[in-house]
């Protein structure tokens, strides 16, 4: 659907959990194509890996762009709740990150103001005119 979010609160990084993340992302709408922006880190799959599950495709951010990456408008939010404040443990700090994070999970225009409808918007858009039938 579009804007839906997914997230995973992870102790890492790595391709293997990235890959696991792509699993999720999939089985939230197996008949759907989706989208995932990949900003060339190291736990990021590339364009056509053929690692990626069918029902990926990467859109690819230009090196070193962070502020074309939706991500880091969300970390900005996130960082503003989470901030300058002492937690009395891992728990309870990653209960704080769940609630920051709440609002992105259920309000589909605040994900896509993420994006907006610049460069990005339009990529994708592109990328994804073959795979859809005309309308």
């Amino acid at each position: 659907m579009d804007g839906d979010s997914e997230f995973q609160l992870l102790p890492t990084v790595g391709l293997p959990l990235t890959y696991g993340f792509l699993q999720q992302i999939v089985s939230s709408d197996p008949e759907a194509f989706h989208g995932m922006i990949g900003d060339q880190a190291g736990f990021h799959f590339r364009p056509g890996d053929e690692r990626l599950p069918e029902q990926v495709r990467i859109i690819p951010l230009p090196a070193c762009s962070p502020e074309l990456n939706p991500v880091e408008r969300l970390w900005d939010v996130i960082r503003d709740s989470l901030c300058n404040r002492v937690y009395k443990g891992i728990e309870a700090l990653e209960d704080a990150a769940r609630i920051a994070l709440k609002p992105f999970l259920e309000n589909r225009p605040r994900v896509r103001s993420l994006v907006g409808d610049g460069w990005l918007h339009t990529q994708a858009n592109a990328m994804f005119a073959d795979l859809l039938p005309d309308l």
